[in-house]
């Protein structure tokens, strides 16, 4: 979860189904401008305008899940809002390598970047980029 780079915001809500990661979020950034929330707490109302999504998938395994995931970050957002969506690419070794000394990066299952498209597609996300940035 990552506060940074939207200083035009009017508000920033950062949600994690971890209590902990919450707890830590709201220590790190908290301010009149932030929140950090269940995602219990945060129903989708279609009234967001951006959701960043960094790595976070791959931390989804049960893979019925991540379309119910899409599914709610796509019902979150405004007609015209967009997601911004951020996983590591299973196809760089270095990720590979990496992951493998993480201990809560073990269990993970990476998405392809056609698997990802693919997801976000079926979810009715229009995918407008597809960007590689670690090779």
């Amino acid at each position: 979860m990552l506060f940074f780079g939207l200083r035009c915001a009017e508000r920033i809500v950062g949600t994690d189904e971890s209590p902990k990661m919450l707890a830590i979020a709201g220590q790190i950034h908290g301010s009149r401008y932030t929140e950090s929330r269940s995602v219990d707490l945060c129903p989708a109302r279609g009234q967001i305008d951006l959701v960043c999504c960094n790595r976070v998938f791959h931390h989804i395994i049960v893979l019925a899940e991540r379309a119910r995931t899409v599914d709610y970050i796509y019902r979150s957002l405004r007609a015209g809002g967009l997601f911004a969506f951020w996983e590591n690419s299973p196809w760089n070794p270095g990720t590979r390598y990496v992951m493998s000394r993480i201990p809560f990066d073990r269990d993970a299952i990476l998405l392809s970047p056609p698997r990802a498209r693919g997801l976000l597609r079926a979810g009715g996300v229009e995918v407008l980029r597809l960007d590689f940035l670690i090779i």
